[in-house]
């Protein structure tokens, strides 16, 4: 709308300037076609030649009249005809300047018709230009009644933004306030974790050594573990030796006090005295007693 507006007040200026200068140019013609007439009037004024009586009397220059005698009538002949003759030759030259003038005119009546023209589309342009003012105020209330409502709804807007900046700037001084705490309660932190890397250091040393004197001795130790192995399975080898040893008397001893009760069932019957036979030479046999003392000693018999 603003740039329909500056296009016709810029059609409007124009407008007007060319009608000024067709008054001005209008009125420099009229003001040399009056000049013109005035100048042939005034030429014809100078031929003019008045009889008076029986005498010629010869007004020129709008003086007074002369008599014309004989010798003024030869010289006014001769003269006569050379102003005749230059006055023939001006009036050809203003009728020149007339057809001149004549043809201006013309055109100058063209560009008064151009002019009409123009002031109708100047008019025209003015009812347009006063129409658009018009719509344009209405547009201007309009945009007035939307800027109010944009100003009231910038203006909430501003107050809601204020309330939100201030709560921000009170978050922003307790978040601070926060962050300084835990500022300190890190630093804090820092010093006991600190100190107690330091403690877990000197501990993680102190069980460092142990570990190594502990893994010396299990070392050692199973190093004695598997030489009692050893020990303990000569032992046990020697024991089971010795145990089949023991084993093979007592089936012998079983052997012969099974053949000692046979005959003693035998000699019940007769009863005969068989105490000579009940005693068994050593050199043949153990007893019970002397066995379980022999398995008992292999047992509890220290390893070598």
């Amino acid at each position: 709308m603003c740039e329909f507006h500056g296009r016709w007040r810029r059609l409007w200026h124009q407008a007007l300037s060319e009608k000024e200068a067709l008054k001005d140019k209008l009125q420099a013609m009229g003001e040399v076609i009056i000049g013109w007439v005035q100048i042939g009037i005034w030429n014809i004024f100078q031929r003019t030649r008045v009889w008076e009586g029986k005498g010629l009397v010869l007004t020129l220059g709008g003086g007074d009249a002369i008599p014309c005698t004989a010798s003024w009538k030869a010289a006014a002949s001769s003269s006569r005809a050379k102003q005749d003759s230059e006055s023939d030759s001006k009036i050809k030259a203003q009728e020149a300047k007339i057809e001149v003038t004549w043809a201006e005119g013309m055109a100058i009546g063209e560009l008064q018709k151009k002019l009409e023209e123009t002031q109708d589309q100047l008019d025209q342009a003015q009812g347009d230009l006063e129409q658009e003012q018009l719509d344009a105020a209405e547009a201007l209330v309009s945009a007035g009644e939307d800027l109010n409502q944009l100003e009231q709804r910038t203006d909430s807007q501003n107050r809601h933004l204020e309330a939100q900046l201030a709560e921000m700037v009170e978050f922003n001084a307790s978040a601070e306030e926060t962050v300084d705490l835990l500022t300190q309660e890190l630093e804090e932190l820092k010093a006991s974790t600190a100190e107690q890397l330091a403690e877990s250091e000197n501990r993680r040393k102190e069980l460092e050594f142990h570990l190594e004197d502990t893994e010396q001795r299990l070392a050692r130790a199973q190093d004695d573990l598997s030489q009692r192995s050893l020990d303990a399975a000569e032992a046990l080898t020697e024991l089971g030796e010795e145990l089949a040893k023991a084993q093979a008397q007592s089936q012998a001893s079983e052997a012969e006090l099974f053949r000692l009760r046979s005959l003693l069932e035998d000699t019940s019957e007769t009863s005969e005295p068989l105490g000579p036979l009940l005693i068994l030479p050593e050199d043949r046999m153990l007893s019970p007693k002397s066995v379980a003392a022999t398995i008992h000693t292999s047992e509890g018999s220290p390893s070598p």
